[in-house]
């Protein structure tokens, strides 16, 4: 198994889904962008993966 990168905006969403995220990580990532930090780990998930993917924002997940 591969170390888990450092979570940013350059990392791919397929990178992304790659990895096992804390959810303070997760938090950390879209407080840090302006974006809701509130919601669960997998809510939170999906609004970081979509902003690597550039789609819309899932604001409830």
């Amino acid at each position: 198994m591969r170390a888990r990168p450092e979570l940013d905006e350059h990392m791919s969403a397929e990178d992304f889904r790659d990895h096992d995220w804390m959810k303070s990580d997760l938090r950390d990532f879209l407080r840090l962008r302006g974006l809701p930090a509130s919601g669960s780990k997998g809510a939170l998930a999906a609004r970081v993966e979509a902003w690597l993917d550039g789609a819309p924002m899932p604001w409830r997940g």
